[in-house]
């Protein structure tokens, strides 16, 4: 499902957010990008908040039903753009949270993750 990273390159993986219209259903590509080559991305910060079933919504990712939680999905609505995609990072999404190596070091990665980001966006919710 996901493309492994290499770590000693530090590489991450970027969500291109697929444009569309507000109740269009959220569509999403997944994209590896090296750090030391200054990929633009915008970086999302958010509450992830209840991941039970009940709580969360799905939308495609490559493709590929995915679940999330409510509030990330109301973030990737509201930010979405109706004429062009956005390349966003996004923890929940582009870091493999199964893989507890690589978020190890995708976690240690953070602070350069972020410094490296076009721009922080802070989700607080609708």
């Amino acid at each position: 499902r996901y493309q492994q990273l290499d770590s000693v390159k530090d590489e991450i993986r970027i969500l291109s957010l697929l444009p569309g219209r507000p109740n269009d259903a959220v569509e999403t590509t997944i994209s590896v990008a090296c750090l030391d080559d200054d990929p633009y991305y915008e970086a999302l910060s958010y509450v992830w908040g209840d991941s039970r079933p009940e709580f969360c919504r799905w939308i495609r990712v490559d493709g590929q039903k995915r679940w999330v939680t409510q509030n990330l999905w109301a973030a990737l609505r509201r930010l979405r753009r109706t004429d062009e995609e956005r390349k966003l990072w996004v923890d929940a999404l582009c870091i493999n949270q199964k893989d507890d190596v690589e978020k190890s070091h995708q976690v240690a990665m953070m602070s350069q993750i972020y410094s490296k980001t076009a721009m922080c966006l802070a989700w607080l919710g609708d």
